[in-house]
Order: structure tokens, then C-alpha cells, then sequence
């Protein structure tokens, strides 16, 4: 069986899907925005649309809460670490390695269906989904709307796209060999890992992250290959690793690869922090380590405090102790 719609077509044969996506982050919405073209009427936001049940939206909020304040804990001494490190033990990935059978779900799992069925999650929207006279296809880029797709019975595909370069157990439906749900994975490793999962093979895709059109272009559009040129030369000045994937390269890249210039700008790290913040302090150890490199001008770096109240205004105040401040294109960039 073949997706609902072609990646390899050059002409535009989309068929339109419902897009669903959840608010806790950038990462689900930004697979979600790059699938707009095919979303119908926009993508939905399962823990915030309209008409949602307040008693569900408050069970989505409620265990985000809980999830935050465990991550915001971490760098309390002693209670920090044993709560988020049992959090961290509920949400651990096991080790790709030696391959084996990981279809048996784990705690995480378990415990996410019982608050989809306790609480009702997504039922009220897959109702109103199913009782539409077409059942387009449903694409989420979170796994508890896809798991209410199925467990709800809405009559129309269910697509669900990781959006990590690995996961959990909790992806995948705890009955994965018969579950209907087809996964869309970025890369090689995910798909294997759906695989150790239990997921039958014939519902696997391996089509690599969504970006957005105007980053990447159309099939015919040079914008990546551009992109893709000018972060080589960068970041080998030298041109070690050109000579030894020069054929490679010029197959995919053509003949701009191999004459890159001196570097035009210094190299530039991104640390984008997560949903819940958690993170924020590791991003002033890593600008703390380059210090003097990012003071010379040969690294930049970007903080991506996203959207969480007073974020931006942490990174400012440990910039300024560390002696160092928000510098765009010189220095450290704080993007809100």
C-alpha cells in the first residue's frame, strides 16, 4: 500500500489530510506548519482548538503542568535529580543495540492510553472528524491523536510523523503488529526502530523530515543545494571532507562544491531550548565552554528561547554575568 500522497511526484498531486498537531513545543507544530499545502482548512491543534471540551483541555494542561514543574525541578539538588530522574526512566529510549524484540510497552505507554481513556482524550474531535462526509486521511505529528484516531475508530487512514531522530515505545500503539497507524520516519534509524517496535514493515515510510516550501523549494528549486554548499564549505575549510566524497558530492550537488571561497561568516551553533525549559541551563554551560571563542569572533551562537515567558530574559542576565550579551550576528543571538 502506497501513502495517501507521492513524495517523488514532481507535479503537485497532494491530496488534502487532516493535519493535527498538540502545543507543547516547536517540534510538532514545525513538522505540522511544513504540511500546510495539504492540511485541510489549516492544521488542527488537538489541546487548544475550537470547541474543545474544557474538561479536556484541562486535562492537557494538567499534565503538561506536571511535566514542566519535574523538568524545571532538575536543577534542584537531590530532589531535582531523583524526580526528573525517574521522569527520564519512564520516557527512556533503550539501546538500538543488540537488536531485539521491543514490542512490549513500557510504562509510559501504558499510562498515556489510561489518560486517553479516563480523560476522553481526542474523542470529541474524532467524533466530529468521523462524522464528516469525507474521511481524509488524518496526519499527527504527536502520538496521542493518533492513538484516539484508532482506539476512537475514525474510518479514514492514520498517519502519525516522528519528529526526532530517535523515540520511545510510547510512539507506537501498545498492540503494534495490528494496529493501523502508518509512521512517516526521518531518517534510517527511525524506521528500523519502528520495526523493533513492532510495527508491520508495509507501514513504514521513510521520507525524511517535513520542511517548509520556502526553505527547501520545489523539486526543481536550488535553494537547498545552495544551502547545503555553503554550510559544507564552511564547515570544512580545509576540504578534507570534499576530497573524500567528491563523487558523491558532485552527483547530488554539481560542480559549486568544489569551489567554495574562504568562509564568509563564523561558524554557527543553534541550541534550541525545549517545551518545558528544562534544558535552559545547558544552554549557558555551552556558551560558558566557547567563551573566548565566541569573544574572538569564530563561533556564533543562537538561543532559541521560543516562546516561554521570561526564557529570553534568563539567557540575558547569564550572558551579562559570564561577560558576555545579545549580539546578532556577532556573538550570541537570542531568537524569541
Amino acid at each position: 500500500m502506497t501513502p495517501f500522497f507521492d513524495f517523488k511526484q514532481k507535479e503537485k498531486t497532494y491530496k488534502k489530510a487532516w493535519v493535527i498537531s498538540v502545543n507543547m513545543g516547536y517540534g510538532h507544530e514545525r513538522a505540522a506548519y511544513a504540511l500546510k499545502e495539504i492540511a485541510e482548512d489549516g492544521y488542527i491543534v488537538a489541546n487548544d482548538y475550537r470547541g474543545i471540551p474544557p474538561e479536556e483541555r484541562k486535562s492537557w494542561q494538567e499534565s503538561r503542568k506536571l511535566y514542566e514543574a519535574i523538568s524545571r525541578l532538575k536543577p534542584i539538588p537531590v530532589i531535582g535529580n531523583i524526580a526528573f530522574g525517574i521522569m527520564d526512566k519512564i520516557q527512556e529510549i533503550p539501546p538500538f543495540y543488540p537488536r531485539r524484540d521491543l514490542s512490549r510497552p513500557n510504562l509510559q505507554l501504558i499510562e498515556t492510553f489510561k489518560f486517553i481513556k479516563k480523560h476522553h482524550i481526542g474523542k470529541t474531535l474524532i467524533d466530529r472528524l468521523t462524522a464528516l462526509e469525507k474521511h481524509l486521511p488524518i496526519i499527527s505529528t504527536f502520538f496521542m491523536p493518533a492513538f484516539a484516531a484508532e482506539l476512537y475508530d475514525y474510518p479514514g487512514e492514520i498517519y502519525c510523523v516522528i519528529c526526532d531522530a530517535d523515540f520511545s515505545r510510547a510512539w507506537v500503539s501498545p498492540d503494534a503488529k495490528r494496529s493501523r497507524i502508518k509512521y512517516f520516519a526521518p531518517c534510517g534509524r527511525v524506521a528500523e526502530r519502528l520495526k523493533l517496535y513492532g510495527v508491520r514493515e508495509e507501514n513504514i515510510y521513510l521520507t525524511g523530515f517535513p520542511i517548509p516550501k520556502e526553505l527547501v523549494g520545489g523539486p526543481e528549486s536550488e535553494i537547498a543545494k545552495h544551502d547545503i554548499v555553503e554550510r559544507i564549505c564552511n564547515l570544512d575549510p580545509n576540504g578534507f571532507f570534499r576530497s573524500r566524497y567528491e563523487k558523491v558530492l558532485r552527483s547530488h550537488l554539481g560542480d559549486a562544491v568544489k569551489k567554495c571561497s574562504a568562509a564568509k561568516r563564523p561558524l554557527t551553533l543553534t541550541f534550541s531550548v525545549g517545551g518545558a525549559g528544562a534544558q535552559r541551563q545547558l544552554g549557558i554551560e555551552i556558551i560558558k565552554s566557547l567563551r573566548e571563542k565566541i569573544k574572538r569572533h569564530q563561533i556564533h551562537i543562537n538561543l532559541v528561547a521560543g516562546t516561554r515567558a521570561g526564557l529570553a530574559s534568563y539567557f540575558i542576565k547569564e550572558l551579562r554575568g559570564i561577560g558576555l550579551r545579545r549580539n546578532h550576528g556577532h556573538g550570541v543571538d537570542i531568537i524569541v
